[in-house]
């Protein structure tokens, strides 16, 4: 009697052992196809970005560079064009006292 039930007894202490590793088993698989999904998501999301990064510096220095053609046209003879004149004079500044407390 004393056989059978420590024979019961272990047979129930090695199903137990069983159902927990295998437990554990699957929960470390589960983590690891998450943080897989995560690692390729994350990869995707980078190459994406990158993208969106090489197509917006794509048009700013498009835009820069028009910038610097329209600039470059901005002269002395170009101001005379749109009816400007040089001032001959000395040019005088209005200016004006701080009205507030310094220390």
């Amino acid at each position: 009697m004393a056989k059978v039930i420590k024979k019961t007894i272990e047979h129930h202490k090695t199903e137990t052992i069983f159902w927990i590793l295998l437990a554990l088993i699957t929960v470390f698989l589960l983590a690891y196809l998450y943080l897989l999904k995560l690692a390729v998501f994350s990869a995707y999301e980078i190459k994406n970005n990158q993208k969106t990064l090489s197509a917006v510096n794509a048009e700013r220095q498009k835009l820069e560079r028009l910038y610097l053609d329209r600039i470059t046209k901005f002269d002395t003879n170009y101001a005379k064009t749109l009816g400007f004149t040089e001032q001959k004079n000395k040019i005088d500044y209005i200016t004006r006292e701080i009205s507030v407390a310094k220390r």
